[in-house]
């Protein structure tokens, strides 16, 4: 049975900004961003211990984006729920911007 998925606000706004700042390099690079999010997402609800533990953080998991982004969540097995907190780029201290935002104010998609 697959899992609900659960956007948090930082989530929906780091998705879109990495989808912006793709597009405005490129259009095709961005159709490929959104279609590589979609299917990780896709994987996500049904398989979520499928990507890594975050090593230096491991209350997130981590999935690989193309362009060198990547997807953190938060499973949640009690209500069979993920929680997506944010798209992040490899390059950035990821730890500095990681939150532990409240995961029941959460909005659904």
């Amino acid at each position: 049975m697959p899992y609900e998925i659960k956007k948090l606000p930082s989530f929906n706004r780091s998705a879109f900004e990495a989808d912006a700042r793709l597009y405005a390099l490129s259009p095709p690079a961005a159709d490929r961003y959104f279609d590589d999010y979609n299917k990780k997402i896709d994987n996500i609800k049904r398989n979520p211990d499928m990507y890594q533990v975050f090593e230096d953080d491991p209350y997130f998991r981590s999935a690989g984006l193309v362009y060198g982004y990547r997807l953190f969540y938060h499973i949640s097995e009690q209500d069979k729920t993920v929680i997506l907190h944010r798209v992040l780029h490899g390059a950035m201290d990821l730890i500095k911007y990681l939150e532990y935002e409240n995961d029941k104010s959460s909005t659904q998609s």
